[in-house]
């Protein structure tokens, strides 16, 4: 399914976001010291209300997101699939 990470929008949590580009590859690693790779499909700036992409997918999925814009007014997604 669908794993989400949200996170603020600071240095030391997710303020990197801004510099993936679509093709770069993200490692998640597991408690369990596991390494899981995703390569970045999607990057867009989305309102607060559009929840949808928090919903479940059918194939393995990584959704990074944190606040952009004025005010922390719309969010930053990016989302990567399973490799």
């Amino acid at each position: 399914g669908n794993i989400i990470v949200y996170g603020h929008n600071t240095n030391k949590i997710l303020g990197s976001l801004k510099l993936l580009k679509v093709g770069d590859e993200i490692i998640l690693v597991t408690t369990d010291l596991k390494e899981h790779k995703y390569i970045v499909e999607t990057i867009q700036i989305v309102s607060p209300k559009q929840v949808e992409i928090l919903d479940q997918t059918t194939t393995k999925m990584l959704t990074l997101y944190t606040c952009s814009g004025p005010l922390d007014s719309k969010r930053l997604v990016v989302k990567a699939s399973q490799v």
